[in-house]
């Protein structure tokens, strides 16, 4: 006699793990999957793992039920803002998000934007950990080149997730600093030497003026002055930069 269940009605959660045709375990089902991204015993939210990470979840459960943050980073080089970038509301740990995404965007931007006559290596990498609350301090870590200890970052996060689920917004700020080790193999010569300075000075421009917009939080004067001295082209012909004097001349 057939029986009366109907595929809705077995309770799957008892039946029990079957090995697969090769003999080794199933993977795990989606409900163990996010039996992790539970909070602990001790009521602290998780940091997502990448074996547990969905990149196409939008993680917007409310009560949250992993920890978010906020990433912003920055090259430097010799002490000095070379470039910038920010990553909003992550659920991914960061050291897996390091390894997956961060240091490859990292080495890209420091190809673009470092003079590619000379020779560069990290020296040092500056962390800090901060929630939006005036009674905690925040962490600053120092580490040697890109040697960063991701475990000490994730355990400070995760001590703060009771403040983030209050609504405390945390924070990671990460600072790559690089230095100037040398010419760059292979480069020489009396022509290359002239655009290498040139090269240079543009940089040291760049740098200064990247300086001046996060200390003011206003367009450098410098910037709008380069703007407007920068020649239009044709038919002058006195570039880069020239200036109309008050007959109407253009004057390099």
């Amino acid at each position: 006699m057939a029986s009366s269940d109907s595929p809705s009605d077995f309770d799957w959660d008892t039946w029990p793990d079957l090995e697969s045709v090769d003999g080794s375990s199933p993977a795990p089902a989606a409900s163990s999957r996010a039996a992790t991204q539970q909070p602990t015993p001790d009521g602290r939210l998780p940091l997502l793992r990448l074996m547990d990470w969905d990149a196409s979840r939008t993680y917007d459960e409310q009560p949250p039920t992993c920890i978010h943050y906020h990433l912003e980073w920055k090259l430097t080089v010799n002490n000095r803002s070379v470039s910038k970038d920010s990553e909003p509301d992550l659920v991914l740990a960061p050291g897996d998000y390091w390894d997956l995404t961060l240091r490859s965007k990292l080495n890209y931007v420091a190809a673009k934007k470092l003079a590619p006559n000379k020779s560069f290596k990290p020296d040092d990498t500056t962390v800090i950990v901060s929630v939006r609350d005036r009674s905690e301090e925040d962490l600053v870590k120092r580490f040697d080149d890109l040697d960063i200890e991701w475990d000490v970052v994730e355990t400070q996060l995760r001590t703060w997730s009771g403040l983030f689920r209050a609504g405390k917004r945390l924070k990671i700020s990460v600072s790559f600093n690089y230095v100037e080790t040398g010419p760059a193999a292979g480069s020489g010569g009396r022509r290359g030497t002239k655009r290498s300075a040139t090269q240079r000075m543009l940089a040291e421009r760049d740098a200064e003026i990247e300086d001046d917009r996060d200390r003011t939080g206003q367009v450098p004067v410098w910037e709008q002055v380069y703007s407007l001295m920068r020649c239009p082209g044709p038919p002058c012909d006195l570039g880069p930069h020239c200036w109309v004097d008050d007959h109407g001349w253009r004057r390099a």
